[in-house]
């Protein structure tokens, strides 16, 4: 009896194990969809007809992930719907509020080569009232528009 005891457990310790690394494969498979800078195929395409300072100056690979979103995965990938650029408030990031607005477009059927944002500031860097330092300048509008 003591036998089956043994090999009861050891098959819900393999169980339970199991399923944590099936969870975190899940969690691997699912961020690697998640696009946060601009797709190669869209920074690309903005070096060949803006030249590669305005591309720097949108994608923002200075604030690491947070800086930028968007464009299509192959050149081929159709667009089917009016694209949309998403523009922060003025101590947010790409990746803040709007990427929760680009999510809310894509589950209703757009995709992430028709959803674009950027950065311009620095975002809030880490204070919450970061805001009150910043104003609208009219660089930052020249070169989201």
């Amino acid at each position: 009896m003591k036998d089956c005891q043994i090999n009861y457990k050891k098959y819900f310790l393999f169980k339970f194990y199991s399923n944590i690394f099936k969870f975190i494969y899940l969690i691997l498979i699912l961020t690697s969809l998640i696009k946060a800078e601009f797709s190669p195929d869209f920074a690309k395409w903005l070096s060949e007809y803006y030249g590669e300072d305005v591309r720097a100056h949108l994608e923002r690979k200075d604030l690491g992930h947070a800086g930028s979103f968007g464009g299509k995965n192959e050149p081929s990938e159709p667009i089917r719907h009016q694209p949309v650029i998403f523009v922060h408030g003025v101590s947010n990031r790409a990746w803040d509020k709007m990427k929760n607005a680009a999510d809310y477009f894509h589950q209703q059927g757009y995709s992430f080569a028709e959803l674009y944002g950027t950065t311009y500031a620095n975002g809030d860097e880490g204070n919450p009232l970061q805001w009150a330092q910043y104003s609208m300048k009219c660089q930052y509008v020249k070169l989201v528009r």
